[in-house]
């Protein structure tokens, strides 16, 4: 039987053995792969062993048909004996910092001020920062195991389009001639209230809802807010179904509404990330 090693403190110019182990598992495979393709190893069960702790894996680990054993000469993937192994996609984030720039704290909500705490991802390694929506490269923040809130309005509830105009509906109409009563239409809506008036520093707000029907949510990025007109753009590629008056969403990433515990914000023109 054939074995090799991966370890934390292992490197992949190492030959995988056990007092000098690889440190990814793609290089053990494609160790693998090399000596079977040399017939060095011949017709022998082989055991990936990997040793206790986090491993951050940066591309998903592919195996074929050539990484298969047979019957009588299996390949097997496992945790060392008694030792917990974690293989995971996200950076660990240490060496938080309170907010000092006097232009962030005054964004912040009063009360979140001096709880939130900043850091830099670029300092991390971080350059691809993602996007807000789903389906894509999406950020996401975890502490503790827990998945965490990007920072929204309202924080535990829905709003609700106040109204489409008819000027946007005859603007922007959506033909369905099988079900012209739908009276659909592509942007913009209005919204109640007066918080937009508070996001006039807010670059990159997104908005998630179910726009029409209740079984089809997106995410959308706002194109820009008329708070006179108590209107909100949303940015093409417009929503499929079109927006309906009553239907409920929610703003997301904003500074401004970072203001509760486990909530948090990326400016993505600075690469720092803020954390309450």
């Amino acid at each position: 039987m054939e074995t090799y090693y991966i370890a934390t403190s292992g490197s992949d110019d190492d030959p995988g053995t056990q007092d000098q182990p690889f440190a990814t598992l793609t290089r053990a495979r494609d160790a693998i792969r090399e000596r079977r393709a040399t017939g060095e190893l011949g017709n022998v069960p082989v055991v990936v062993t990997i040793r206790q702790g986090r491993y951050r894996i940066t591309e998903s680990l592919t195996l074929t048909a050539q990484d298969s054993g047979t019957a009588g000469a299996p390949v097997t993937w496992q945790a060392a004996s008694g030792e917990e192994v974690f293989l995971g996609g996200g950076v660990s984030l240490t060496g938080w910092q309170p907010v000092t720039d006097g232009v962030v704290r005054s964004r912040l909500p009063p009360e979140a001020r001096d709880h939130v705490r900043q850091i830099e991802l670029r300092a991390h390694g971080i350059t691809d920062f993602g996007t807000v929506a789903p389906g894509e490269r999406r950020a996401e923040l975890f502490f503790d195991h827990r998945y965490l809130t990007l920072a929204r309005y309202p924080n535990h509830d829905w709003l609700r389009i106040a109204a489409v105009t008819e000027e946007a509906k005859a603007a922007r109409p959506i033909s369905d001639p099988k079900r012209p009563s739908l009276n659909r239409h592509e942007g913009p809506f209005n919204y109640d209230g007066d918080r937009p008036g508070r996001w006039s520093a807010a670059d990159d707000v997104w908005m998630h809802g179910y726009w029409f029907h209740d079984w089809s949510d997106e995410h959308q990025r706002v194109s820009r807010f008329d708070t006179a007109a108590k209107e909100v753009w949303p940015e093409s590629p417009y929503h499929r179904y079109g927006y309906k008056e009553g239907q409920r969403y929610c703003f997301l990433n904003l500074l401004e509404e970072l203001d509760e515990p486990g909530e948090w914000y990326l400016d993505r023109e600075t690469g720092i990330l803020y954390l309450w």
